[in-house]
């Protein structure tokens, strides 16, 4: 069964900034009370925004977070059943597993890896009404691409969805 996108996550050095940028172009709020793990953002400096949806309820949740230590980069999460199986199998396929599985304070876990491309791939677990993984694009040097598997067995809500 193919997977859907059910997240995006945009990172950069000075995430308060990112959000307000965010909050004023796009009319964007968000909720920085969930920490996320720290091998994604600071954990107390990311901001979940709600889905926010067109007419025929096209639109995915996300957030906006990282810190001085974060490369800047954007991202799209899939939903997985196991984040250490699929990580696994992203390897057997010919990627690289860069990070992972981490664990957030709300039990939210997630991984990252590199296709056979280069492009930055991550996973996540945790039972959000959603699940997720993320493409993420590096505006540092060349464009990657980043895909953030997300699974369905340890979390029961995700900030930033109603």
């Amino acid at each position: 069964m193919a997977q859907p996108v059910v997240h995006f996550e945009i990172i950069g050095k000075e995430p308060a900034k990112l959000r307000s940028y965010f909050g004023e172009l796009f009319g964007w709020e968000f909720d920085t009370s969930s920490p996320v793990a720290e091998a994604v953002s600071e954990p107390d400096d990311y901001g979940f925004v709600n889905r926010n949806t067109t007419s025929d309820g096209t639109g995915i949740p996300g957030g906006v977070g990282g810190g001085a230590a974060y490369q800047a980069h954007a991202m799209f999460y899939v939903g997985v059943a196991d984040v250490e199986a699929a990580l696994q199998r992203a390897e057997r396929l010919g990627g690289t597993r860069v990070m992972g599985p981490e664990r957030a304070p709300t039990g939210l876990v997630v991984g990252h890896f590199t296709d056979p491309e280069g492009n930055l791939i991550g996973r996540r677990d945790g039972v959000a009404p959603w699940g997720g993984a993320a493409v993420y694009a590096d505006r540092s040097a060349s464009v990657q691409m980043v895909v953030c598997l997300v699974s369905a067995s340890s979390v029961t809500s995700w900030p930033g969805t109603s």
